[in-house]
Parts: structure tokens; C-alpha cells; sequence
């Protein structure tokens, strides 16, 4: 997908360079380049040249509680509200738009906690339950702490349930730290499953 997103900036560039033929100079010879850039890359993973896996990995459920443990004992102001993003990031299964959640978005519907999803055209209302047999990762718990710790002050006329100008962008800088820690502990790295490239919030989806 990088190698198709350059693909596309540059046929944007020439086209706005008014270079002529752009998109056939594009779609054609950097696709073949493309393409045997793939076999390259293909062959190195069957010979173990290249890891077999590119990108964050996908949390297991045990990662998941690891993190959210940890999360739960940050004591920093700025990053108190960790714990209830990586439980957001997980039970909505999604990581973009997390940080952009409003009080306005959130509901009761008998005993689910229902967020209303605001990603895609299909968007649906995801419901979320408590847990109380593991506290660590009970979301309705963690959304009670968020409230009662930081409280609804905000100067815009919504309300964002993360005051942070940019919390995805904190969250995500917490997570690589975090990550350092976990990998310096071999039984926990191991649990988490993962691979040396570390996890981000995209290991949630």
C-alpha cells in the first residue's frame, strides 16, 4: 500500500506540473516497478531474507491486558486517560477515530454502554458491556474513573470525552514507551505475542 500511495502523489504532482501523459507514465512503468518490487520482496521472505511480517501486529487478548495494566497505573495528569483509550481502541476495534469521540456520541441502551461509531458510511452503534470479573479491562469502570478524575470541563460547545488537543498523538507516544519496558521483560513479550516491531494503535483493529 506505501509503494501505491507514492504511486499516486506522484501522478498528482505531474498532473499538477502539467506534465502530458502523467497518469500513463505513472500507471505503467512505476507499475512494473512496482510489481518487481513485490517479487523481490516475496522472494526475500521465502528465503528469510525479510521478515515475514511488515507492520504492527495484532494484539492478543493477553497483550491487550498487559497494556491495560499498566495503563491503569499511569500516574502522569497528562496521560491519565490511557487506560480508557486502549479499552476504546479495543472494544470499538478501530484506533482513528477514538480520540474524537463526544459525550454526545455515548448512551445507555439497557445494560450496554453504546457508542455510536462515526467511521464510514456503514457506521453503526457499537455496544459495550461491563465486566466485573477483571476490573483491568471493564469499560464502563474506566469511562466512571475517566469522568469523575478529569471531569467535563471544556470549553467547546461539545464536549470531547478526550481533552487533549491531540490525544491519539499522546497515546501513541505513551504505547512506544511502554513497549520499551515490555520488551525488556522476555515472559511478558512473549505473552503479548508480538513481533520486535513493537505494537501501535493500529494493533487494536
Amino acid at each position: 500500500s506505501t509503494f501505491n500511495n507514492y504511486i499516486s502523489a506522484l501522478t498528482y504532482l505531474y498532473k499538477e506540473s502539467g506534465v502530458a501523459d502523467a497518469s500513463s507514465l505513472t500507471r505503467g512503468v512505476l507499475k512494473k516497478c512496482l510489481t518487481g518490487l513485490k517479487r523481490t520482496d516475496a522472494t526475500n521472505r521465502q528465503n528469510g531474507k525479510l521478515p515475514a511480517m511488515e507492520g504492527k501486529a495484532p494484539l492478543t487478548f493477553a497483550g491487550y491486558h498487559i497494556i491495560a495494566t499498566y495503563a491503569i497505573r499511569e500516574q502522569r495528569q497528562r496521560l491519565s486517560f490511557c487506560w480508557l483509550y486502549v479499552l476504546r481502541c479495543w472494544n470499538l476495534i478501530c484506533s482513528n477515530n477514538v480520540g474524537f469521540i463526544l459525550y454526545d456520541h455515548i448512551s445507555w441502551e439497557g445494560d450496554a454502554l453504546v457508542v455510536q461509531d462515526q467511521e464510514g458510511t456503514n457506521s453503526y452503534p457499537k455496544h459495550l458491556y461491563s465486566n466485573p470479573d477483571n476490573s483491568y479491562v471493564c469499560p464502563v469502570l474506566a469511562l466512571a474513573v475517566h469522568v469523575f478524575s478529569s471531569g467535563l470541563c471544556n470549553s467547546n460547545a461539545q464536549l470531547k470525552l478526550f481533552q487533549s488537543t491531540k490525544p491519539q498523538s499522546l497515546f501513541n507516544e505513551w504505547l512506544s514507551q511502554l513497549w520499551k519496558t515490555i520488551a525488556a521483560d522476555e515472559d511478558k513479550r512473549k505473552g503479548m505475542t508480538v513481533v520486535d516491531g513493537g505494537v501501535g494503535s493500529h494493533s487494536f483493529r
